[in-house]
């Protein structure tokens, strides 16, 4: 009710549901509770769903009798109940008793790191349940079974599914159970009524005893071994990259002989999306280069224009940096589209300047031709990219966590590679050059200049390649 009275608060508050041992398709926990709560359309409030978190947070764990947080949804295809680390402790030969004290010293340890809050185990040993004890000998004596006994219990007690029909085309389950307030207490046993072999009917209560007790209420497995998976949210302003690496180390230092551990939910999806992303990006550097390298028609002139890479990653790096955005699955995106995009620049200067060198012209007089007649182009294409780019940098309304990443990326990344690298590629490319002519190797391929004449189909002589003399490409 304190819950509710505080999301009622809340104006951005479209409707909300509130259910106690919720079972999610199982059992459900006496000892837990949910709220759902939906808001207004993004276009009709100005607050974020984050600040809508952050606001409730201290008024949620102001609730002395109860844990309770605030969760926003995952959006890496996680269940919404999932947290945001997940830790899960495995062993196929320790008991209840040293999972829980495991998880209660993990507890102590994450709680201390800065950055997480509403530290937790899956692990419940305090729960109460029922224990439906059957006297065996006393139903034997009365002619009733034991399987009709339990037979009853989940018919009656369990709301199991005991037949269909069929109406106005619509099939439709037949599920028994005594209402409600049959149901809430165990002296109702005696009001359900079982049938003897003889045909009357006996009391349950005869036979059967509720002996209350406090147990687990679920055994949790990874692996098909027995677990506790600790859990964890980020607090406003923290990121997972920045407490995992800590949260590790701590769980490590813990563990005992016997235990290991595995990552689950946004926390595994976190670990294999950030190493997919490095693997995707050094293909992208490996497919560039050779791609330019068949372009190119050598291994060397590919190295200067894959220069351009590491100046506009550090552009991007730098943009992220001053708008106060995280290195995340979607600047990665951002960063893979570099490589392609800066690329251009280099291959438009060093593709230039080899046509001049194959010409004859010398190498520092190529490079400045290269830099005065490609200028232009650079600047346009580079100019009108980062236009296109700008409207995802500076993105509102929703989804707009996702696209300014990949805006900030690919605006920084050009703008900082397009202006260093009129400086830089050619006094790299100059440098490349001269250490390959030192050892001998002839990086420049013979430029075929085509005479103009009258085409072959009208009756013309084929064209033939201009010679280029031997004595111009040779250094001087």
């Amino acid at each position: 009710k304190k819950i509710e009275d505080a999301v009622q608060t809340i104006p951005e508050v479209e409707s909300y549901f509130a259910a106690v041992s919720f079972g999610f398709g199982g059992p459900g926990d006496s000892s837990q509770g949910i709220v759902f709560t939906r808001l207004k359309h993004w276009s009709q409030r100005k607050v974020k769903q984050q600040e809508i978190v952050q606001k409730l947070f201290p008024q949620f764990m102001a609730i002395p009798e109860a844990l309770v947080f605030p969760v926003n949804p995952p959006s890496l295809g996680q269940g919404f109940r999932s947290a945001d680390v997940q830790i899960a402790i495995k062993s196929s030969t320790a008991d209840l008793d040293e999972f829980n004290d495991l998880g209660r010293r993990v507890v102590g340890r994450l709680t201390q790191i800065p950055g997480l809050v509403n530290v937790d185990t899956d692990m419940r040993l305090d729960n109460p349940q029922l224990d439906i004890i059957v006297d065996r000998e006393r139903a034997s004596d009365l002619g009733i079974s034991v399987a009709g006994v339990a037979e009853s219990m989940r018919l009656l007690v369990s709301q199991g599914r005991i037949d269909d029909f069929i109406l106005r085309a619509k099939q439709y389950d037949v599920v028994t159970a005594l209402a409600s307030r049959f149901r809430t207490v165990p002296e109702q046993l005696g009001e359900i009524h079982v049938r003897a072999d003889d045909g009357t009917m006996v009391p349950m209560s005869t036979v059967v005893r509720a002996v209350p007790r406090i147990g687990a209420a679920s055994l949790t497995h990874y692996d098909l071994q027995r677990s506790v998976t600790v859990t964890a949210n980020l607090a406003p302003g923290a990121t997972l990259g920045e407490v995992l690496p800590p949260a590790l180390a701590a769980v490590d230092e813990e563990l005992p002989d016997g235990f290991t551990t595995a990552l689950g939910g946004v926390t595994r999806e976190y670990v294999e999306s950030a190493g997919a992303i490095y693997i995707t990006f050094a293909i992208g550097l490996l497919v560039v280069y050779l791609v330019m390298a068949a372009q190119f028609e050598s291994f060397l002139h590919p190295l200067t224009v894959m220069l351009s890479v590491p100046l506009a990653t550090l552009g991007a790096l730098g943009a992220l940096y001053i708008l106060g955005l995280s290195l995340n699955i979607y600047t990665g995106i951002g960063l893979i589209l570099l490589v392609g995009l800066v690329t251009k620049n280099a291959i438009l200067l060093v593709d230039f300047a080899n046509q001049e060198r194959a010409r004859g012209t010398e190498l520092v007089e190529a490079l400045r031709r290269a830099g005065h007649t490609r200028f232009r182009p650079i600047l346009m294409t580079s100019v009108t990219s980062i236009l296109g780019a700008i409207p995802l940098a500076f993105a509102v309304g929703a989804g707009a966590e996702s696209r300014r990443p990949i805006g900030a990326a690919v605006v920084g990344g050009l703008v900082f590679s397009t202006v260093f690298t009129l400086l830089m590629i050619p006094t790299v490319h100059y440098v490349i050059v001269r250490i390959a002519d030192r050892l001998g190797f002839n990086s420049i391929p013979p430029l075929v200049e085509l005479e103009a004449t009258t085409p072959s189909w009208l009756g013309g002589a084929a064209p033939q390649p201009a010679p280029v003399p031997t004595a111009s490409l040779e250094h001087t």
